[in-house]
């Protein structure tokens, strides 16, 4: 099991993995994320709130050239992130085996407040529904 820290980001927080041995090997790393968090402006790339956000990969698969790109990174909410993986369980082609994706869930899972986890279905409820996206807040 992973140990998360936060880490201070300019304005919020950031929670990065230490120790994940298969997830993350190839994740972005500490200045890719920061980077990767200057340009979206330190909100969430697809809802635009503030807060704790972590760095996602859209495509996971580590064979194509480009995995650890910038362009292939941006800001999530942990539900966000939590949500991304859930509705592509089964989605082949984007570089986890349904294994790796729910142990990918599980540990986001980890990190979710209370709040979160009452509302978004359990990460062995996975094909069972399909979690909406959050519309983007407009500025």
């Amino acid at each position: 099991m992973p140990v998360w820290q936060k880490i201070e980001s300019g304005m919020g927080w950031i929670v990065v993995a230490v120790g994940l041995a298969e997830l993350s090997r190839g994740a972005f790393g500490t200045k890719a994320r920061k980077k990767i968090l200057e340009r979206d402006g330190h909100v969430s790339a697809e809802s635009g709130e503030e807060g704790t956000l972590e760095v996602a990969h859209y495509n996971h698969n580590k064979a194509q050239p480009g995995h650890n790109d910038l362009s292939n990174g941006r800001a999530l909410t942990p539900s966000e992130h939590y949500a991304d993986h859930f509705n592509r369980d089964a989605t082949a082609g984007l570089g986890l085996s349904q294994e790796q994706n729910r142990m990918a869930l599980e540990s986001i899972w980890q990190r979710l407040t209370p709040e979160e986890r009452a509302r978004l279905p359990k990460p062995d409820e996975v094909g069972q529904d399909f979690i909406p996206r959050k519309e983007k807040k407009r500025g």
